[in-house]
């Protein structure tokens, strides 16, 4: 009998399978069914906290953030100083937008 134990960031230490080597794909099957349930409910978490976010009521702040996003993902220092504009040009316009 081989023992399967999951590494712990993916799963907590008490989730261990056991089986025979030739049960390996129903292990397969109880580790992935695992993981995928440890991750709904990171997944879920994320978006509970996200949701509450309030999100910015001025359409300029809003428009300044976009803005800053579109040049923070090319990944360049000229980009990255423009996107910081933004993201402090949204501040002063909505001090309580998170995102920005």
């Amino acid at each position: 009998m081989k023992r399967v134990t999951a590494f712990r960031f993916l799963l907590p230490p008490a989730d261990r399978f056991e089986g025979k080597l030739e049960d390996v794909f129903d292990l397969q099957d109880q580790v992935a069914t695992s993981v995928v349930g440890e991750l709904v409910t990171e997944v879920e978490f994320a978006e509970m906290e996200r949701a509450t976010r309030k999100p910015t009521a001025s359409l300029d702040a809003y428009d300044c953030y976009l803005r800053g996003l579109s040049h923070q993902f090319k990944f360049s220092k000229n980009d990255a100083e423009v996107a910081l504009g933004y993201f402090l040009k949204a501040l002063e316009l909505d001090q309580n937008f998170a995102l920005a």
